[in-house]
């Protein structure tokens, strides 16, 4: 006894099958799709006319120096005062901390994220740019200060990048303050 259901063939055609057939051999001939690369924003800098490049999630703003008051410190590294954004914050040179002859008045100032407010005095804001971060890979030279830890390729230059929270952190110890001064937030 028929149930008057009638079987039907699918309605793809051999010509839409051959079509989905060659689309999928060619996926395989196609290379893969990456990934997109994760990018680092860098500030760079000169310090004493040596290039260097600071993270710029490191460090909390970059200000024009305006006036730094010197004063006495047991700290040989300590520029002085400056007043940025409404309070007044500790300045160092960071030619000293890098241990180079500075070569004149530094003109910038880094704010470096900190649990306290500091400055680093720097004489040359060279720019702003982004890098993979493939362009960035540990430093393999000896001799350098222990402030770099990993160099950086900006088009054909290769520049240190600085360590800011090591930076804080060392500031903080001879400053006789907690350890636990840098904060990577």
């Amino acid at each position: 006894m028929s149930t008057g259901v009638a079987l039907c063939p699918p309605s793809t055609n051999e010509d839409e099958l051959g079509q989905l057939r060659h689309a999928f051999d060619r996926s395989f001939a196609q290379p893969a799709i990456q990934p997109a690369q994760t990018m680092v924003r860098l500030i760079s800098i000169e310090v004493a006319g040596r290039p260097f490049a600071i993270e710029a999630n490191q460090i909390a703003g970059l200000a024009k120096v305006k006036r730094i008051v010197p004063l006495p410190s047991r700290i040989p590294e300590f520029h002085g005062i400056a007043g940025i954004r409404g309070g007044v914050v500790p300045v160092f040179n960071l030619a000293a901390l890098l241990e180079i002859e500075s070569r004149g008045n530094p003109q910038w100032l880094a704010l470096a994220k900190s649990e306290t407010a500091m400055a680093l005095a720097f004489e040359t804001l060279t720019g702003q740019v982004e890098v993979g971060a493939s362009d960035i890979y540990p430093e393999e030279v000896e001799g350098r200060t222990a402030f770099v830890r990993m160099l950086v390729r900006i088009g054909a230059q290769v520049r240190p990048l600085l360590d800011i929270f090591r930076i804080a952190q060392e500031i903080h110890r001879k400053a006789g303050l907690s350890d636990s001064a840098g904060s990577k937030s």
